[in-house]
């Protein structure tokens, strides 16, 4: 991943980006996937940031980590929490510059 993501943490803890929020893969266990946003409240869909920058999913009780895949290429996981920087991640709080897309 690049040093700059645009992802947006919605009221139900939802990640989006683009149209679609991150969850669990449902059969490639500790891969994530972005699906349609359920536009409510989901523990599929729910993550927490926490105080150590964490980006925790209470279903899986997992961390959102990046890992390399090679000469710049990385992937984002689920794994056990660890506190190393891979599982570390910069939010800034601030309104997003347009209306985010509405799910129906």
């Amino acid at each position: 991943m690049g040093s700059n993501q645009l992802w947006y943490h919605c009221k139900f803890g939802q990640i989006r980006r683009h149209r679609g929020c991150f969850e669990p893969h449902k059969e490639k266990q500790g891969q994530i996937t972005s699906w349609y946003c359920t536009g409510e409240y989901s523990e599929k869909q729910h993550w927490l940031y926490r105080d150590d920058q964490s980006i925790y999913h209470g279903e899986t009780k997992q961390c959102l980590d990046v890992v390399s895949e090679g000469k710049r290429t990385y992937r984002l996981v689920l794994n056990n929490c660890n506190n190393q920087p891979s599982q570390q991640w910069r939010w800034l709080r601030s309104s997003p510059p347009g209306p985010i897309p509405q799910i129906n």
